[in-house]
């Protein structure tokens, strides 16, 4: 009988889907995917079943040896239940017995977490949150993944995640992907942010007109030669994080907070302008009492925190 060394930790995204392949901790392979086509419920399953003898192959492995997995899944959920409410930037996943159709169709003992909670369990067990009380894990992307880590644990409430970027911050902003108006996301998505770049451009000199395609990477280069324009807009992303923090800090009262996604690469840039806002509008000495940095993890977060839900159940975090 084969040992069962082998763990799946997979990391589902709307455009890509990542599998990383754990022996005895260690991560022995990962692979990325598009993830397109697993949009479609009668595509998924039948997609896994492909990649994973390939997997195998090329990790040496036999497929008995996988003892279990774990999926961090970008929607709202029931984990106890191992169902998807709904999915808000992937259709047609409404009201789904996600747990149940995965160990039908693969055979393998599985566990589903919100991705944000997944990422802030990466931190939580092996990175920055570590041996910490609370804390707050922001992935920064095309909207805001929001994990909280409360007396040493990942938070979850009835269904899955606190979900920080659906906080309304304004009554009059426009539609969130959510339903809602007025979220936190909206201001702080990537969209958004660029849709500022590009109508602020407009009558500025920049190095952004010389590019072909506006993207979070492209003004993060040109903050990198010294471009006046895109330093002021990080200055600017910097500011409305830090506004939307310093609620944050106030309620929570963390001592961590631990930024990751697309947008933190340009951390350097945006967290002085933060940290000042921050203590301007959070209450003293809470802001004071606030450290701030990148994730440990800036890509494998996803796959290290599911593996750590594989591994040690959700009781242990």
């Amino acid at each position: 009988m084969a040992d069962k060394n082998i763990i799946l930790g997979i990391d589902w995204g709307g455009t890509l889907l990542k599998i990383g392949v754990f022996k005895r901790g260690q991560l022995l392979l990962k692979e990325t995917f598009e993830s397109k086509d697993l949009s479609l419920k009668n595509k998924y399953f039948f997609r896994l079943k492909k990649i994973l003898p390939a997997l195998a192959k090329k990790g040496k492995f036999s497929l008995s040896q996988i003892k279990s997995a774990a999926v961090g899944i970008p929607g709202m959920l029931d984990i106890k239940r191992g169902l998807i409410y709904y999915l808000p930037n992937i259709k047609g996943w409404q009201n789904y017995k996600f747990k149940e159709n995965f160990e039908k169709h693969l055979g393998i003992p599985v566990l589903i977490d919100n991705d944000a909670n997944i990422a802030a369990l990466a931190e939580l067990k092996f990175g920055r949150a570590k041996g910490i009380n609370t804390a707050i894990c922001l992935t920064l992307g095309t909207g805001i993944g929001f994990g909280l880590v409360i007396s040493g644990k990942v938070y979850r409430g009835r269904s899955s995640a606190a979900e920080g970027g659906h906080l309304p911050i304004d009554f009059n902003a426009g539609k969130c992907g959510c339903g809602s108006y007025g979220c936190a996301e909206v201001f702080l998505g990537a969209e958004r942010f660029l849709a500022k770049v590009k109508s602020e451009m407009k009558n500025r000199k920049t190095l952004l007109k010389k590019t072909a395609q506006i993207t979070p990477y492209a003004v993060y280069k040109a903050a990198k030669q010294k471009d006046a324009f895109a330093l002021e807009m990080w200055e600017y992303f910097g500011n409305i994080l830090g506004i939307y923090l310093s609620g944050l800090v106030n309620i929570f009262n963390p001592e961590k907070i631990i930024l990751s996604g697309g947008l933190s690469g340009a951390y350097s840039f945006f967290i002085k302008s933060l940290k000042r806002t921050l203590s301007q509008r959070a209450m003293f000495p809470l802001y004071k009492q606030v450290k701030i940095s990148r994730a440990y993890f800036l890509e494998d977060a996803g796959l290290y925190g599911a593996y750590a839900l594989a591994k040690y159940g959700y009781e242990s975090f």
